[in-house]
């Protein structure tokens, strides 16, 4: 629950500094929201010898593209405060979700081969 909460947090957070900055872009928002709420796990995950949680089927990343989307929109409709605390909700919610139903990314084979 915890790792939820800091990946929401650190979404919202990488959202509000790109738009603080004047990076209105939807493209960049997302990437820095992105790279910031996944960041932090990464390294975490690093450092203790394990394979982070953003190479494995988990949604994690998903979640954090999910959560910075909503924020341009609301961003764009309502303001920043509510921006703010609507990426934090949708992204924690997103990946409790997905964390108590064992919901996972769909597993690309290595066989796969591009068409």
């Amino acid at each position: 629950m915890f790792d939820a909460v800091g990946l929401a947090a650190f979404t919202a957070i990488g959202s509000e500094v790109a738009v603080n900055n004047g990076y209105t872009q939807p493209f960049i928002i997302i990437v820095l929201a992105v790279m910031t709420g996944t960041g932090g796990g990464t390294l975490r995950d690093l450092f203790a010898n394990e394979i982070p949680y953003v190479f494995h089927k988990e949604v994690y990343a998903v979640a954090a593209v999910i959560g910075s989307v909503f924020f341009i929109i609301t961003y764009r409709t309502v303001g920043n405060n509510a921006a703010l605390y609507t990426a934090f909700a949708v992204t924690f919610l997103i990946r409790l979700f997905c964390m108590k139903k064992d919901i996972h990314l769909k597993r690309v084979s290595k066989d796969a081969k591009l068409k």
